[in-house]
C-alpha cells in the first residue's frame, strides 16, 4: 500500500497540467515543446471545443525536467493562446490557497502571477472566465507555503489596482459562491424570461397580470404555427429594474393560474419568471443544475448520460424514443467534442425507476446502425472519486482545470479516460484503447482506403489494429499516449504491408 502511494506522488511530481490550449493544438504541438526540456513519457490531450479551452497531462521521465517546464512554458503562446503550465500535486495544500476578487476586467492569469509572486513560489494561478474568455473578475492562487498565503491576504486585501479594490482572503466554496452572487445581484436588468402558463393564457392576459407591477415596455409572446397557441414561454421588458424584481418576487414560484389538475389530470407547474439571461449564464446553470441533481437524494439516480447519438437526430426525436421509459422532466443535446459526426444527450427522468428502466431498453436502442451508451449521468464529487481510484493526481483546489466545466452544457463530453494512468494497463484494455484510437484516425487514411480493399472506417480500423496488436505492449502504449507516433505508425503500415494483395482479387 506504502509503495502504491510513493509510486503515485512520484508519478504525480513529474507530471504537469497544461491548460487554456486552443482546440487547434495536437498532440506533435505538445511533443515539441516539452520535449525540448527533457524525455517525453506520454500525453493526453483532451479536446474540447471552442470556447471552452483544451487541456492536458504531460508526463516526464523525471522530476527536475516536469520543474523546469513550469518554469519555461507557463504562459508560453500557442496558436495565439497564452497556456498554463503547472504542477499536479497529489495533496495539495487548502491553507495556502487563496481566492482573489474584484479585479479589474482586464487582469489576466500572467497579471495575477506577477502580482503575487513576491510573497512565495506559486504552484498554480488562474483567472475564472466566462466560456467566451471574458473575466469574472476574481481568481484562484496557490500557494506552496502556507506562510505565503498569510502574507499575500495580510498585504494585499485592500489594495486598489486600477481603481478596484481588491479583496485577498483564503479559497472555500462559498467564498466562490458568493463572489458569484453578488456579481449577478449587482447586474441592473429589466427584461425578464417567463414560462410555466396554460396554453389558453393570451398575450393579453399575461400582459395584464405583469403590468400590475410596472409599464411593460414590450413583450414577445411566441405562438406556434397554427397562429393560436402559444409555444409556452416569453419575455417581458419593464420600464425600471425595480419592477421586474417586483415582479419576480410576487409571481415567481407560485400556482398564479390555479393548483388544480386540468382534465388531463396533470398538476400545473409552478409560474416561472427570471432575469434573461445571456447564453453563457444559461450554459453554467445548467451546468450547475444537472450537478445539484445528481447529488440531490431526492433525484438521486434519476440523470442519463447518453452518448453515440448520430448527427442528424435533434431533440423531439430522442425525446420520442426516450419517453417510451418513463415521464422526461428536462432534455439537453449537443454535439460530440471529440467526433463531431455524433451528438450526446442529458435526460432526466421523474423516478429513479424510469431511469433504471431506460438504461436496461435504451442500451439495446439502435438509431442508423448506431448503438446508444446510456449510463446514469455522474456528479463531479463522483469522477473525481473515479479518477482518485484510478490513483490519478489532480488538484481539488482549482475549481476552473479538470475540476470544472464540461461542459454539463450541452457542447462537449466529459467522460475524460485518463484509465491510462492507473497502472491497471492488460492486452485486452491496450488493444480496445488502441482499436477506438484507430478508428478515431480513419479518415485521415481515407484517400487509402481503396488501396487496402476497405469501405468504411470499421473496416480500415479492424484491419490496421490486427497488425498494429503484433507489437510490444510498449509500442502499444506509446501510440495510445501519443497520436503523432500512432499516426506515423500507421502509415508506415500502410506502406510496409502489401494489404491490397490480400484484399482485391487477382486478375
Amino acid at each position: 500500500m506504502e509503495n502504491r502511494d510513493n509510486n503515485r506522488k512520484s508519478n504525480s511530481a513529474s507530471m504537469v497540467y497544461v491548460g487554456e490550449l486552443s482546440s487547434k493544438t495536437l498532440d506533435s504541438d505538445l511533443f515539441r515543446i516539452f520535449s525540448s526540456i527533457g524525455e517525453v513519457v506520454r500525453i493526453k490531450l483532451i479536446k474540447r471545443n471552442e470556447p471552452q479551452p483544451s487541456f492536458a497531462f504531460v508526463t516526464f521521465a523525471n522530476e527536475g525536467d516536469a520543474e523546469r517546464a513550469v518554469k519555461e512554458y507557463n504562459q508560453f503562446n500557442l496558436h495565439k493562446k497564452n497556456i498554463r503550465v503547472a504542477h499536479v500535486f497529489e495533496d495539495p495544500k487548502d491553507d495556502a490557497n487563496i481566492f482573489v476578487k474584484n479585479l479589474p476586467a482586464n487582469f489576466t492569469t500572467k497579471d495575477l502571477m506577477d502580482t503575487f509572486n513576491m510573497f512565495g513560489k506559486i504552484i498554480s494561478a488562474k483567472i475564472a472566465t466566462y466560456p467566451c474568455g471574458k473575466s469574472k473578475n476574481y481568481g484562484f492562487v496557490q500557494f506552496e507555503k502556507k506562510k505565503s498565503a498569510k502574507l499575500a491576504i495580510k498585504h494585499c486585501s485592500g489594495v486598489k489596482i486600477d481603481g478596484c479594490e481588491v479583496i485577498v482572503e483564503l479559497y472555500n466554496q462559498g467564498a466562490r459562491k458568493r463572489a458569484e452572487e453578488q456579481q449577478i445581484s449587482t447586474l441592473s436588468f429589466t427584461n425578464c424570461f417567463i414560462k410555466n402558463f396554460p396554453a389558453s393564457v393570451t398575450e393579453a392576459e399575461l400582459k395584464s397580470l405583469l403590468e400590475q407591477y410596472g409599464t411593460i415596455t414590450s413583450l414577445f409572446f411566441p405562438l406556434k404555427e397554427d397562429k393560436k397557441t402559444t409555444k409556452g414561454f416569453a419575455f417581458a421588458n419593464f420600464e425600471k429594474p425595480e419592477q421586474a424584481l417586483s415582479a419576480i418576487e410576487n409571481l415567481h414560484d407560485k400556482y398564479i393560474f390555479g393548483e388544480v389538475p386540468s382534465e388531463t389530470n396533470i398538476k400545473p407547474e409552478k409560474f416561472y419568471i427570471q432575469r434573461a439571461q445571456k447564453k453563457q449564464e444559461r450554459e453554467e446553470e445548467l451546468r450547475r443544475s444537472f450537478e445539484k441533481m445528481s447529488m440531490d437524494g431526492h433525484s438521486y439516480k434519476r440523470n442519463l448520460y447518453i452518448t453515440n447519438i448520430p448527427k442528424f437526430i435533434e431533440e423531439e426525436e430522442l425525446v420520442n424514443v426516450f419517453k417510451e421509459f418513463g415521464s422526461i422532466v428536462s432534455i439537453s443535446i449537443g454535439i460530440d467534442a471529440i467526433n463531431d459526426q455524433k451528438k450526446y444527450a442529458y435526460i432526466c427522468y421523474g423516478t429513479p425507476d424510469e431511469a433504471f428502466i431506460a438504461i436496461e431498453k435504451g442500451n439495446e436502442v439502435f438509431i442508423d446502425g448506431n448503438k446508444l451508451h446510456v449510463a446514469y449521468f455522474k456528479n463531479k464529487a463522483e469522477r473525481m472519486r473515479e479518477k482518485l481510484s484510478q490513483n490519478v493526481g489532480f488538484n481539488s483546489t482549482l475549481p476552473f482545470i479538470y475540476n470544472s466545466s464540461v461542459k454539463m452544457s450541452p457542447n462537449a463530453s466529459y467522460n475524460y479516460d485518463l484509465s491510462i494512468y492507473s497502472g491497471h494497463d492488460t492486452a485486452a484494455n491496450l488493444q480496445d484503447q488502441l482499436f477506438d484510437l484507430v478508428l478515431a484516425s480513419a479518415n485521415t487514411f481515407k484517400h487509402q482506403w481503396d488501396n487496402l480493399g476497405v469501405s468504411s472506417r470499421e473496416e480500415f480500423t479492424e484491419k490496421i489494429t490486427k497488425v498494429l496488436c503484433t507489437r510490444s505492449d510498449d509500442e502499444i502504449k506509446k501510440m495510445i499516449n501519443l497520436d503523432a507516433i500512432l499516426s506515423q505508425t500507421i502509415a508506415s503500415t500502410i506502406e510496409e504491408n502489401n494489404f491490397s494483395s490480400e484484399s482485391k482479387p487477382s486478375n
